[in-house]
């Protein structure tokens, strides 16, 4: 068994200046409303993966999880006024948020999702979605490949990698989470094949077992 790769610690000045720009806003608008310590928010997904491969830019997709009430936060985005709802889906508890920086005039896109687990169940296409006290490792379970699956805590400073994600982008390979993966969603199939054509990553030797079968 190989030694486990711990992830490199980042900050946020390692992040694109646009994800400090998404904090900030979050930050400034739960203090309009006098509420701070019901929201606590986590930097996941794609932006993550590629801050590790040094390849994130300015254009990078941002996506945001946060815990608390989604639509207290979605009240009090709308009341303080400066970001537009571009998307919201109040059964999945996420929305689209865009902003203009008044500092910088920069446009900014964000995707704000709620932490939920999900529980596939046979012959159904959806999931049974939770958001009752999900922590950020339940949330992260839900996702695609072990390289999406790393987040960083925007008040804490820590990354949470449960599923060794950090170790598989330096090996350069495409690991679902778990055995019913591709069942549970067979796009997933065309998003792993899309990741070894863009980054030149192989498939792990169970998922590409899996995704055949």
């Amino acid at each position: 068994m190989t030694e486990e790769l711990l992830p490199k610690n980042i900050t946020l000045i390692d992040f694109p200046f646009t994800v400090g720009l998404v904090l900030d806003k979050l930050s400034s608008i739960t203090k309009f409303g006098h509420m701070s310590g019901r929201f606590h928010f986590y930097v996941v997904g794609g932006v993550v993966r590629d801050t590790y491969r040094n390849k994130a830019t300015s254009k990078t997709d941002i996506d945001i999880a946060f815990s608390g009430e989604f639509s207290l936060l979605m009240g009090l985005i709308r009341a303080e006024g400066s970001c537009t709802v571009v998307m919201e889906n109040t059964h999945l508890h996420t929305a689209r948020i865009a902003f203009t920086d008044a500092t910088s005039s920069t446009r900014v896109e964000f995707d704000l999702a709620q932490l939920r687990a999900e529980d596939y169940t046979p012959g159904n296409i959806y999931p049974h979605v939770s958001f009752d006290n999900i922590p950020i490792q339940w949330d992260l379970a839900r996702r695609d490949f072990t390289i999406n699956a790393i987040a960083y805590d925007a008040k804490t400073h820590e990354i949470f990698d449960p599923f060794r994600g950090y170790e598989d982008l330096q090996k350069g390979l495409i690991r679902v989470l778990h055995d019913l993966s591709f069942q549970d969603d067979p796009t997933r199939k065309d998003r792993a094949l899309d990741f070894v054509r863009r980054f030149g990553y192989a498939l792990e030797d169970s998922t590409q077992r899996l995704m055949e079968e």
